[in-house]
């Protein structure tokens, strides 16, 4: 079963995203941080499909995640939707955007066509 994993230290965000992989069929898991993503990953035999990520939070945000598993050979080929309300950073390495707030059924369809392999561009 596919898995993906949500980075995001707003519990509330947390959890409705981590219903709406549930809903999805995906099995979720869950970090609260960069660093605790990191951990959990390399605790993780095989990686999740896809890592959805905020950008702003404590110890390591959303976007040094990014670059972290760009830099893991193992990791690096996992697609990442970056989500936050400060608007799309401009270092030319998010390829999956969602401006916050986000419309639920564009969250849900950029999922599904990033699991499946079939997403190819930033989301509205």
């Amino acid at each position: 079963m596919n898995r993906v994993l949500i980075v995001d230290d707003e519990d509330a965000l947390l959890e409705m995203i981590a219903n709406i992989v549930d809903d999805l069929g995906y099995t979720c898991l869950v970090a609260t941080n960069g660093h605790e993503a990191l951990d959990l990953l390399q605790e993780e035999t095989e990686p999740p499909a896809l890592i959805i990520s905020d950008i702003m939070m404590p110890k390591m945000n959303g976007l040094e995640l990014l670059h972290k598993l760009r830099a893991d050979i193992r990791l690096r080929g996992i697609p990442v939707i970056l989500m936050s309300a400060a608007g799309l950073p401009e270092d030319g390495t998010v390829q999956h955007f969602l401006h916050k707030p986000f419309n639920i059924d564009t969250l849900v369809d950029l999922i599904n066509d990033l699991v499946t392999g079939q997403a190819s561009k930033t989301a509205p």
